[in-house]
């Protein structure tokens, strides 16, 4: 479910301040600009995911809400779950800049077992990628919840789900940012630790 008014160059032109200037639409100052949205779209996000939570009902599941302020659109191309499935909403497939895309991933019905998934979106035309993986255990008294995100090259991604779902539940942790070079984007996130925990995560440029 998407939250969020779009943020690019015409509405960078809209409040740019004084019409005699040339508005600044760099992809910098429309990251800034997304971010500056942060919190009544978040907020309006993690309503969505909660109504979600509350139609799904009790059990394990994970709440995920991811912003962009990226500069660019971010459009899925990759999903695969460990333990459980998406819930009655779909991955969003189009995340505009300035847009939070809510979502809830829930445990498989009579089963004993967690919920464990990824998503990744390319970013734009650049080739980047970013990547959510998380681990909800069924049991949390025998493993905490875990998560990770990347933001990978042109290339570096190769969709084996494997390879992630086994570095999150090895390195994955409650927090975390990624800011690694050489790609020019931020990746912040946290997690709880409860049944059904709140999966937070922000892209935006460095």
């Amino acid at each position: 479910m998407i939250s969020g008014a779009v943020v690019n160059a015409q509405l960078a032109a809209a409040v740019g301040g004084d019409p005699s200037q040339q508005p600044d639409t760099s992809p910098q100052a429309l990251s800034s600009l997304g971010l500056n949205q942060l919190g009544l779209v978040e907020t309006d996000a993690i309503k969505n995911a909660n109504t979600l939570k509350q139609a799904f009902g009790s059990g394990v599941s994970t709440l995920i809400t991811l912003f962009n302020a990226s500069a660019d659109d971010m459009n899925i191309i990759f999903s695969a779950d460990q333990h459980g499935h998406i819930g009655s909403e779909a991955y969003d497939s189009l995340i505009r800049n300035g847009q939070a895309s809510a979502v809830l991933h829930v445990k498989t019905s009579g089963a004993a077992t967690g919920s464990t998934g990824m998503v990744a979106y390319n970013i734009g035309n650049t080739g980047n990628v970013i990547l959510l993986s998380w681990s909800n255990p069924f049991n949390h008294a025998a493993s905490d919840v875990k998560a990770k995100v990347y933001v990978q090259t042109p290339g570096q991604f190769t969709g084996d789900s494997d390879f992630y779902f086994r570095d999150t539940d090895e390195r994955g942790s409650s927090a975390g940012e990624y800011t690694d070079q050489p790609t020019p984007y931020r990746a912040q996130w946290s997690i709880g630790n409860e049944t059904s925990p709140h999966l937070r995560v922000i892209v935006s440029l460095r």
